[in-house]
């Protein structure tokens, strides 16, 4: 895919997994970006809308996750790494969104917490 985008002079590169519960994307220049990255854009996407949102991330994500989306007048909130966990934690917080660095994106939408890597993909392009 890497090689693909570069041939193509794509903006972006767009890899779901197997069973397409996680999205990975590639940058214009062929590098793959990692899902904390991605996190903190569509989190801080999310809190762009205007009321203050809470925001979910794993613990394994770096710094830039809860510094990006308080910058955009969120509220960054560390979670447990695993699905299971990440919906309890959401419902209990009340958050809209989550992300973790494998990948796998959070959404609250309509009275219900799911996963859903085509949404993440459709914001990602859209926010390009």
């Amino acid at each position: 895919m890497s090689r693909r985008v570069i041939e193509e002079g794509a903006d972006l590169g767009i890899i779901f997994d197997g069973d397409g519960d996680r999205v990975f994307f590639i940058d214009e220049k062929g590098s793959s970006v990692k899902g904390d990255t991605i996190t903190a854009l569509l989190g801080s996407l999310v809190c762009a809308r205007g009321k203050k949102q809470k925001i979910l991330y794993d613990l394994r994500s770096s710094k830039f996750v809860p510094d990006s989306v308080t910058a955009a007048g969120g509220i960054p909130v560390m979670c447990r790494v695993g699905h299971a966990f990440i919906k309890r934690q959401m419902k209990d917080e009340k958050a809209i969104f989550a992300g973790e660095l494998s990948g796998h994106y959070y959404y609250f939408i309509k009275g219900s917490y799911f996963e859903n890597s085509l949404i993440a993909a459709l914001q990602l392009m859209q926010a390009i």
